[in-house]
């Protein structure tokens, strides 16, 4: 009898710490599988992947849960819930302004302590499709109410005469972008600067970059390097072009499907090219990524650089010129950017050249703000809170993610994508806020 009592004891013993080890592994889990669904997109994240950073075997991640969708499902529903509260935090304060202010801040605070282990990462899905109507229902619905939540804070503000913005769609894209490159941005600073360059951040978004909030925006034609080649005439140019075009389909694909889902042949049939015609300029997948990060980074920096070169405009509209003519290229899908998740499926020799590129494209937008500033154009703000968000907003800036939010209802970028661009950069440009500095 009392052998039978001890078993029992040490039975619920072993019940009791199981239990909490369990869900520390469980906790384990779903901190990796969130970095790693955020820096590599859903698709092309495997089981096998999430096993091999935390040292385990893939059958250690099946014990606790069934299936990486299962992974994914409960990953975005605590997500969900850091959102919620955040949310709910923000729509205490005053007016739509302050509310919308404070959700970014929240947010961008929430990240800084995810860096520094304070608490577990957030899911931010890189790839549209993760969570659709179809796989999650419930989730996806949840994740467009707060998206819808969000956009409120915009309209509310603009009703109580807080916010002066022209498409509170808009905005909301813009800002659900940024705050898609914010792990990634405050990664890139150093813990003791994250509060001072989250408070740039938002003295941006209130007060925007210009100092006259109210000038008139001038749009003129860019003309490239590429665009004066008499092409007609010229093989090699001609050639550009062929594999441009190339660049421009794969690009298109790889934003739609991802890495894994990728097949070249269907790149190559969309362009009507035989496979053997495909692989002359194109090796393999690992290449066509690759190339469409090259492209995507020379694209912006001509553009940058033409507008830097346009006599008749001073920093800020150039600054403006680029971003605008970037945006439409990118929107309409004529030109599109590669998504930078993308970078991650990349070997280190690959991925070096372009973070190399990266980099010096932060700089130069970092220069053309410091030139904006020095001519009294621009107002004088943070360049850690803005250099690389700007080139984070650009490549987040595509038809393959608006398309996965309920914002492109009454907001039609693609089919005017000069106003459109004016409205989805106002935010930066001039501030969220209807009153002066």
């Amino acid at each position: 009898m009392q052998a039978e009592i001890k078993n029992q004891e040490k039975a619920q013993k072993k019940e009791t710490v199981s239990e909490p080890e369990k869900q520390s592994k469980r906790d384990q889990i779903l901190s990796v599988a969130a970095s790693l669904f955020d820096m590599r997109g859903y698709h092309d994240t495997r089981l096998e992947d999430i096993a091999a950073e935390l040292g385990k075997g893939k059958t250690s991640i099946s014990y606790h849960f069934k299936s990486k969708e299962a992974l994914l499902d409960v990953a975005c529903e605590r997500s969900c819930d850091y959102m919620d509260a955040e949310l709910e935090t923000a729509a205490q304060a005053t007016n739509g302004l302050e509310r919308i202010l404070a959700f970014v801040r929240n947010r961008a605070e929430a990240h800084a302590q995810a860096l520094s282990a304070q608490r577990p990462p957030l899911t931010l899905l890189a790839e549209p499709h993760d969570i659709t109507d179809v796989t999650n229902p419930k989730l996806s619905n949840r994740i467009k109410t707060q998206i819808l939540e969000i956009r409120g804070f915009l309209e509310a503000g603009c009703e109580d005469g807080s916010i002066n913005i022209s498409s509170p769609d808009a905005s909301a894209f813009l800002i659900l972008n940024i705050l898609r490159e914010i792990p990634q941005w405050l990664a890139n600073i150093p813990n003791a600067r994250h509060g001072s360059a989250i408070d740039g951040l938002c003295d941006i978004l209130r007060n925007g970059i210009a100092i006259d909030k109210n000038r008139q925006i001038r749009r003129s034609v860019l003309r490239t390097q590429l665009d004066t080649y008499p092409a007609i005439f010229d093989r090699q140019v001609k050639n550009q072009l062929k594999r441009d075009a190339l660049m421009r389909t794969g690009t298109r694909y790889l934003n739609r499907k991802g890495y894994r889902n990728l097949s070249l042949s269907d790149v190559a049939a969309e362009l009507g090219v035989t496979r053997g015609a495909f692989y002359y300029y194109i090796a393999d997948k690992d290449s066509l990524v690759e190339s469409c990060f090259h492209r995507s980074c020379d694209q912006i920096e001509k553009t940058l650089h033409a507008a830097m070169n346009a006599s008749d405009m001073n920093a800020l509209e150039q600054l403006e010129h680029a971003l605008f003519a970037v945006f439409e290229g990118h929107i309409t899908n004529m030109d599109p950017l590669i998504r930078l998740n993308l970078l991650n499926v990349l070997g280190p020799a690959q991925r070096l050249g372009i973070e190399v590129k990266l980099r010096r494209l932060a700089t130069e937008f970092s220069e053309i703000i410091a030139k904006a500033m020095l001519e009294g154009s621009a107002r004088t703000i943070s360049l850690d809170a803005l250099e690389s968000i700007l080139i984070g907003t650009l490549f987040s800036a595509g038809q393959w993610r608006l398309a996965a939010t309920p914002l492109n209802k009454a907001w039609h970028p693609s089919t005017e994508p000069t106003t459109a661009a004016t409205a989805y950069y106002q935010p930066l440009i001039s501030g969220l806020s209807s009153q002066g500095e």
